[in-house]
């Protein structure tokens, strides 16, 4: 048996995202692992949700692949988080809230009627597998996209502990989330979208 790489696994998803057909007025996730990996059968919400995550992504992976992502999809509402994967590649905060932004009014072309949320990046910590903890970055990023024009949703303040750095006992590698951190962000999304 071959090891799969990341490539590979992106590339099935997007095949395999492209081929479902979503039921109408659901509520479509996308962005990078953070969604991928978001228990959305936990979530007790009563539209259908479509999980459209793909690991190791950043905002121009999406913008290359929003048409395959959104094939045979009418969301009422579309769930946005993105951005980390760019900081830790060393893009700059304005290009990703640009790039953010355009996310966004492509998003609003294609479906005028759905109502568009963005997630706040969530906090990290320092870790081996993922590098530095971008408190900084991650801070600043988030004052720009709460002005952006999507229902902001701040799930930072609920993950964050001392030193803007994610709570040790909602992680499991400092970047990713284990179960207790989800438990904190579908509380605060079935609060937002319920």
């Amino acid at each position: 048996m071959t090891m799969k790489t990341l490539e590979d696994i992106q590339e099935q998803l997007l095949d395999d995202y492209k081929r479902s057909k979503a039921p109408a007025d659901s509520i479509l996730f996308l962005g990078d692992s953070l969604v991928e990996f978001l228990p959305t059968n936990k979530l007790a919400l009563t539209a259908p949700l479509v999980n459209h995550g793909i690991r190791g992504i950043d905002t121009r992976f999406l913008l290359e692949h929003l048409a395959t992502l959104t094939t045979n999809q009418v969301p009422k509402s579309i769930v946005l988080l993105i951005g980390t994967n760019d900081l830790m590649l060393g893009e700059s905060v304005d290009d990703l809230v640009e790039r953010i932004s355009r996310i966004l009014e492509l998003l609003r072309q294609k479906f005028p009627r759905a109502e568009l949320y963005l997630e706040s990046l969530y906090p990290r910590r320092q870790s081996e597998s993922y590098g530095v903890a971008l408190a900084d970055e991650i801070a600043e990023a988030n004052l720009y996209l709460r002005t952006l024009e999507a229902h902001y949703i701040d799930v930072y303040s609920r993950l964050v502990g001392e030193a803007g750095l994610l709570k040790p006992d909602y992680t499991k590698d400092g970047v990713h989330l284990n179960y207790s951190g989800y438990k904190v962000v579908m509380a605060l999304l079935e609060e937002v979208l319920g």
